[in-house]
């Protein structure tokens, strides 16, 4: 947790946080230089890392964290604990079910399941 990161390492979540969004900019800048200089190879794997950084999640559930808004790193994780990578055979109430997921959340997480 980042408590514990702060006890162990003496800096505090804001620069950690802070230091992360700043390693996915550069990430992100140099994919787009190397789109520049016509090397596309690992364009997929920079999006990905870069979206790590900047969201401070694992591969799996970026496509839910950038796809449906406010779900949020957690959520997203809680989600995909419950009922696994595949959203669609769940109905809205079944989504609500898991802590912080209202109907409003539930019917985003729905559409984006449906038609990812």
């Amino acid at each position: 947790t980042e408590y514990q990161i702060e006890n162990a390492y003496h800096v505090y979540s804001s620069s950690t946080r802070r230091s992360a969004y700043e390693a996915s900019l550069l990430v992100r800048f140099t994919k787009n230089t190397l789109e520049v200089l016509g090397k596309y190879t690992y364009s997929k794997d920079l999006d990905f890392l870069s979206a790590r950084l900047y969201y401070g999640v694992k591969e799996d559930i970026i496509p839910l964290v950038i796809g449906v808004k406010r779900l949020g790193r957690r959520r997203a994780r809680a989600l995909v604990d419950v009922f696994g990578d595949d959203l669609r055979p769940y109905s809205e109430k079944e989504l609500q079910r898991v802590d912080g997921i209202g109907p409003k959340l539930a019917q985003s997480i729905k559409k984006f399941a449906d038609n990812y």
